[in-house]
Formats: structure tokens, C-alpha cells, sequence
């Protein structure tokens, strides 16, 4: 719902405009509604009664009861074509023009007065429950007298969404935001076989087939359904060959790949305890491998290399693997970081680069690599082996000079058993990254899971970016406001300690905060969980890990961590019905499982510090060395809750230094603790509210101006802390100082608010 209840005035023309997908043939619905004073509407609806080639999009006035359709094919829906619609209401004329493509369609009449009094609704609205599932952004509300709005619609998280300038302008209910599967890896289907069983990815019908003996599986991401197919006989003869031709070989891990005659390759693997280096080219017409000698830089025998198209054709690129420089297993082997580029024509081998380093988190890549759009770059989903229980990353390679970004968040899978296999593929028509994780079970089963990334993906700080633009704004402008108050404060009450010292005055003026507890405050960085501020978390090795932990996995740990109370926690009903509230019980079953399983592998890497399950409770179990700011935070609180906190100045430094860094679960966002986020913000904000006052009371200006950029991390606008301040600048003779600070103060506060604060005098 836009500007929420708030009807804005439209008058003469205006128009309406967005980038709109559907992403759903089979779903039936409404798009948006005008609605005008008189609660009449005007529709824009997706038609799929009549048939997949009879599809439209109905714009309809009840009004009027006219109505004009602008039609679409299932081809733009497959593909998720973004279909850019402009629509123009003229209230002078009565009528309303859609623009879709070259094409005009026009409606009339349409019934909304000149003016008109109107508000905008996008998807579930009143009575009617059809609603698309539908892909909306780049939101433009232009009016031709006075302002228009701009939406981009690119927030990651939470229930409100802003203009482009930062100012909540509308409200979502239970959104699906876009951006974030451009990171977070999506679990489409987890498939299991019985035998061994080999995976294809066959591009032009964007399905993934797992074979078998017995049959063939087909999963269709598009659509999100599987099915059974007849025998092999439904694959291509290449397809069968990339598929069965190296098991013939008895090896491990080798890459296939097609030149562009269609003949089959095959690079590296593993066999009878020797890594190889070998290209060998199948001989369909002898039915037997022949080996291939290539000229140029010597590759390292190995397996579990990632190949993948180069940038010119017959090109391909050969990255990373496992194993030695002789090719014996008894000799040991190691992480190979190289990229070559094989030239299937010319029969050479290149060596582009490798590492100078090996990284902190080593890792291998998987079977595939994909090369970018603009060809600077590729893609392979990375993990490390060697760990059981391991995580995959997608990781994205500098095709120059191997640079690298991690650019999602992590799938968990197991990797222990040798015949595990990871798998990359890409569909260039739906811009979606497909991950395929094989694993093979003692029972004799292949378990085959299967994620999609949106395309392009984004490193986990360009996520972070895409919080509006006022918010960093304003965190920036915290914190630098709150380093030029420390050093102005401490350079202050530095000068008066010396100056009353020459006097023979041993205590100072005003107290100060401590020296130690406000600049030296020691961090813990093992076995540490930050929640005040960034979401920060260090293993029992020091190593910040705060990476692992996707939003999901953010939300959990804190509500779990909010319920923890000694031996009580909180109950499977409740922790189920806030993290995965739109979830029905057996969904919300397996992935509260499966999410829970994800936090415990993390935090077998930090000591002190155990989730446990109990009489159907969750809750942590705390020892040392494990050390969490919230826990402080509690016990401070407790503390100042049970006495009078004028007279505990000590206890209120801790608490303030904990507030300092950031506001409590800043970088937490998920409808399930957002309440428990409200309670504790504004009992904080009253406590260092009321200790200020008290410190302006007892006249210590300086310290009451030192600790107001703590509160103001917790309750942005506060005009009567602002007032302290001001006063507290003028009785410290401050005049210029108390004008900056108020002059700032507006800024932000125009920022927040969109409104003008009105304060002009310093009295």
C-alpha cells in the first residue's frame, strides 16, 4: 500500500509506471488498484483463463465498466521477461493510456474526477485474495502538478519501502525481497535414488536429469516440479556419453567437456591411487578413449578441477584441484590455486595465473566453471573437502589475474565419502544459477540436492548496501558525530584535570567517563558473539566468522539467545512460528531442521557455547572462555534495574560503552524478533534518557554532551535530549558549537522524518 492511508491529490494527468514479471503462468490475479475518496477502483489484473497463447493483462474501470487488454505471451512468462509498463491517466479526458513495448492501449472512460483524492494498491488488497506471483520494481508515480515518487523497491528485508530519497512511503505486507536471492542460495528440491546415480543439466529445456539404472528423473526449476521419464532412450547420444563414459574408466573426479565439433574430452581425475593430467578425446567409431598430447605449460596431475568454456570458442579453462606434482597418491597432495586455458584446436596448454598465497579458508572448486556475461570473470561454487560436514561458497575469479569475491551465502552439505559430487550450472535465459550437490549414502542411495541463485550474484557487502540510503547515511553521520565528541570532550576535560592539578585541586570539575573503559575497551576476538552494532562473531582461533551466518541463521542465534534463561528457553511452537511463519507444519519442519543443523555446525568452531534442546525448549549453555556483549549488557542492566543507577556512574560506563557500538541487533532483520528489538531499544533509550537528564540536573554539561550520541544510536529524534544539549553547550559557553550541533541535528532530522525541525533560536 502506498503513502498508507494518506490520499494524495492528482490532478490534469499523472501517470503510473513499473517493471513487472510474472513469474507464475498458472496464477490468476490482481496486479495493483487505483482507489479513489469514494472507495471506487480502477484494476490492472493477469488474465490466464483462455488458454496459454490467450494471456493478458486486463485493465478495467467498475466504474465505467470499460475495460482494454494488453496481451503477453507465455514465452514472456517462461522467461521472466521484465515487461515494462507506463500507464498515463488523463483526468481532463477522461481516459487512461497503457504503453507496453511500441504498443498504445487505451481505455476510456475511465470515471476518476479532475482532481481526484487517490490511493495505490500493489497485490493483496480488500476482499479479493488472486494475487500473481509477480516480480515488481522500479515503482514511478509522476503527477504533472507537484511531486512524483520514485520506488526502486530494492530493499532486502523488513515490512516498509522507501522512495529514493529515503522516506517510508509505503507499506509491504509479507514481501519477498527480490535482492536477496541474489545471495542467498534457494533450496529448490532434494531428490533421492536408489543406486548410483549420474546428473545432466540439459540447457535448452532448462531441466536438470538425474540418471540411473532404472530410469530418468527430470526436475524442471522453472516450474518447481519433477518427473519421471522414459529409459535412457530420452537422452542424446552426448548426453549419454558426458554421463557414462568416465565411469567406464573407473575415475574420479575428471572433467567432460564438448569442443565445438561436438567430440568429447576429458581432463585429470583420479585412478588405481594416481592423479592425472591426461586429455584424452573419446573415439566413438572404436568406442575406446585415445590420449591426446598437447604442447605448451605442463599442468600438475590432479582431480577435482573445475573446467568450463573459455572466452573464444574451442577455448576451455582448466581451475584448481587437488593433487601432487608426481601423481601419487603415497606422495600426499595438496589444494591446487592455477587456472590454464586449453585450446582444443592448437592443442596447447596455457598457464594464466596462480595463487601467490594459499588462502586462510582453502578450498576446491567444483565440476564446473562458468564464465561471466562480460567474459572478465568466472564463477565456480567453492568448498572445502576435507571438512565432513562442509559449506560451499559461490566464488567469483578475476579471469586476468585470479582476484577473487565470495559472492553468496553458503549451502551445507557433506563431502566426506569420495563420490560426492558439486555441480554449477547456469541458464542463461532465466539468469539463474543452479547448484547440484550428489552424494551417495552407505544404503546404497544417491541423494541429489538441489539451490538456484539469481543472476548477478552479490557479495554479501553489496547486500549490505542495499539498506536505504538514509540509513547508512545516517550510521556514517553517528559516527563520525560520536568520534568528534570523544576527541573534543576528552581534549576538554584533559585541560581542565591539568589546569585544576596547577591549583592544588586534585578532583576534576565534572566526572569523567574512564579513560580506559571509553578509548581501551579490550574486544574479545575468540570464542566471542557480537551483538550491539554489526553482527560479529570470532571461532575459539580468533578468526572472524560472522560470514556463516546467513539472515536466517542471524535471527535464530538471537532469539534463541533472548530466550536463554538459565535453564528455560524458548518452546519448538514458538521459535517455529516466528522464524517460519508462513510456513505449514511439515515445511516448517524440515527447514527448521535443517537451519538448526547449520547453527550447530557453526558453533562446534567456538568454545563455551552449546545450543541445546530440552523438554521442547532451545536454549544456549554458556562456560568460558565464551563471551557474548549481550549477556554483559543483561547483567548490567539487572544490576541498575535492582538500585538507583544515579548512584552506580561505574554501571552505567559499561552499559554505555556495550551501546556505543552500534544499536542492539542493527544488523538483524527479521520479522520474528522485530518486537523484541522495539522493547529492549526503548527501555535502553530510557535508562541513558534519564542519566543525561540527571547529569544536566547535577551540572555535568560536558559529560551529559559526551553521552548523548550513545542515545541517540538507540532513539535518532529526541527533541528534548536535543534541548540538553543546546543548554549544555550555552552554559559551557559554547555558542558555535551548540549552533553545528543543531544545524546537524536538522539535517538528520529531515532525513528521518522528511519533515523541517522548526527550532531556530539556542535558548
Amino acid at each position: 500500500m502506498l503513502f498508507g492511508d494518506k490520499l494524495q491529490k492528482f490532478e490534469d494527468t499523472f501517470s503510473v509506471s513499473f517493471d513487472l514479471s510474472i513469474w507464475d503462468s498458472s496464477q490468476f490475479g490482481h496486479i495493483f488498484r487505483v482507489m479513489n475518496k469514494q472507495k471506487q477502483e480502477v484494476e490492472f489484473v493477469f488474465v490466464n483463463f483462455y488458454g496459454i497463447d490467450s494471456m493478458y493483462l486486463d485493465f478495467h474501470s467498475p466504474i465505467t465498466h470499460k475495460s482494454v487488454q494488453i496481451p503477453i505471451t507465455k514465452e514472456d512468462i517462461d522467461k521472466k521477461e521484465t515487461l515494462h509498463l507506463d500507464i498515463r491517466f488523463d483526468l481532463k479526458e477522461d481516459k487512461a493510456s497503457i504503453t507496453l513495448w511500441d504498443s498504445v492501449y487505451t481505455c476510456t472512460p475511465v470515471g476518476l474526477e479532475n482532481p481526484s483524492l487517490l490511493q495505490f494498491a500493489f497485490g493483496l488488497y480488500g476482499l479479493i485474495l488472486d494475487v500473481p506471483q509477480m516480480l515488481i520494481k522500479n515503482l514511478s508515480i509522476r503527477k504533472e502538478k507537484g511531486k512524483s515518487f520514485f520506488f526502486p523497491l530494492e530493499e532486502p528485508d523488513g515490512e516498509f519501502a522507501y522512495d529514493e530519497i529515503g522516506k517510508v512511503k509505503a507499506h509491504v505486507k509479507n514481501p519477498e525481497w527480490i535482492v536477496n536471492k541474489h545471495f542467498y542460495w534457494q533450496s529448490k528440491s532434494e531428490v533421492t535414488v536408489k543406486d548410483k546415480a549420474g546428473v545432466i543439466y540439459d540447457e535448452a529445456n532448462n531441466r536438470i536429469l538425474i540418471v540411473n539404472n532404472d530410469a530418468i528423473m527430470a526436475y524442471y526449476p522453472r516450474y518447481e516440479k519433477t518427473e519421471t521419464l522414459k529409459p535412457v532412450t530420452q537422452l542424446t547420444d552426448l548426453m549419454i556419453a558426458s554421463l557414462n563414459l568416465s565411469d567406464e574408466r573407473n575415475s574420479l573426479h575428471p572433467n567432460n567437456f564438448f569442443s565445438e565439433a561436438g567430440d568429447l574430452y576429458q581432463f585429470g581425475g583420479s585412478d588405481n591411487h594416481l592423479y592425472s593430467n591426461k586429455i584424452s578425446k573419446y573415439n566413438h567409431e572404436k568406442q575406446q578413449w585415445e590420449c591426446i598430447e598437447f604442447s605448451g605449460d605442463k599442468m600438475t596431475p590432479r582431480f577435482y578441477s573445475a573446467a568450463g568454456d573459455g572466452v573464444r570458442p574451442d577455448e576451455k579453462l582448466i581451475f584448481g584441484g587437488f593433487g601432487n606434482e608426481t601423481g601419487k597418491q603415497e606422495h600426499g597432495g595438496h589444494n591446487l590455486y592455477d587456472l590454464h586455458l586449453l585450446n582444443l584446436k592448437q592443442k596447447t596448454i596455457t598457464k594464466l595465473w596462480s595463487f601467490h598465497e594459499i588462502p586462510k579458508m582453502e578450498f576446491i572448486p567444483g565440476n564446473n566453471l562458468i564464465l561471466s556475461e562480460d567474459k572478465k570473470y568466472f564463477y565456480t561454487l567453492c568448498y572445502a573437502h576435507h571438512i565432513p560436514n562442509t559449506f560451499g561458497y559461490l566464488y567469483r575469479f578475476n579471469l586476468q589475474n585470479g582476484s577473487y569475491d565470495i559472492m553468496s551465502d553458503s549451502i551445507n552439505f557433506t563431502s566426506e565419502d569420495m563420490n560426492t559430487s558439486v555441480n554449477l550450472f547456469y541458464n542463461k535465459q532465466m539468469n539463474e544459477f543452479y547448484a547440484v550437490i550428489r552424494e551417495f549414502s552407505n544404503k546404497n542411495e544417491t541423494r541429489v540436492q538441489i539451490y538456484s541463485l539469481l543472476s548477478p550474484p552479490i557479495s554479501k557487502s553489496q547486500l549490505e548496501d542495499f539498506v536505504p540510503t538514509w540509513k547508512s547515511y545516517w550510521i556514517l553521520a553517528l559516527i563520525v558525530a560520536f568520534i568528534a565528541f570523544l576527541t573534543v570532550a576528552y581534549v576538554l576535560l584533559r585541560f581542565l584535570y591539568r589546569k585544576k592539578r596547577k591549583q592544588g585541586k586534585e578532583k576534576p570539575e565534572q566526572p569523567q567517563l574512564s579513560h580506559e573503559n571509553e578509548y581501551n575497551r579490550k574486544i574479545q576476538k575468540q570464542s566471542a558473539v557480537y551483538i550491539f552494532g554489526n553482527f560479529t562473531v570470532y571461532d575459539k582461533k580468533g578468526m572472524d566468522i560472522s560470514h556463516r551466518f546467513s539472515a536466517k541463521l542471524k535471527a535464530l542465534f538471537s532469539l534463541v539467545l533472548l530466550h536463554t534463561n538459565k535453564e528455560t528457553g524458548i518452546s519448538t511452537e514458538e521459535l517455529t512460528s516466528k522464524m517460519w511463519p508462513d510456513k505449514d507444519v511439515n515445511g516448517a519442519k524440515n527447514i527448521r531442521g535443517v537451519t538448526i543443523n547449520r547453527l550447530r555446525n557453526i558453533l562446534e568452531d567456538i568454545d563455551g557455547l552449546s545450543l541445546i534442546h530440552q523438554n521442547s525448549q532451545w536454549f544456549f549453555v554458556f562456560e568460558q572462555p565464551f563471551y557474548c556483549d549481550y549477556l554483559e549488557y543483561s547483567d548490567t542492566l539487572n544490576r541498575l534495574q535492582h538500585s538507583n543507577p544515579e548512584s552506580h556512574p561505574a554501571l552505567m560506563e559499561q552499559l554505555i560503552a556495550i551501546v556505543r557500538n552500534g544499536s542492539f541487533l542493527f544488523s538483524v532483520h527479521d520479522t520474528g524478533i522485530d518486537d523484541y528489538k522495539f522493547k529492549e531499544e526503548e527501555q535502553l533509550a530510557q535508562i541513558i534518557k534519564e542519566y543525561i537528564i540527571y547529569l544536566y540536573r547535577e551540572k555535568h554539561y560536558q559529560k551529559a554532551i559526551l553521552i548523548a550520541p550513545v542515545f541517540f544510536v538507540v532513539e535518532p529524534v529526541n527533541e528534548e535530549i536535543v534541548d540538553i544539549c543546546i543548554k549544555s553547550y550555552n552554559k559551557l559557553g559554547k555558542k558555535d558549537e551548540a549552533k553545528t550541533f543543531l544545524k546537524n541535528y536538522k539535517r538528520t532530522h529531515k532525513m528521518l522524518t522528511g519533515e523541517e525541525y522548526k527550532r531556530e533560536n539556542l535558548d
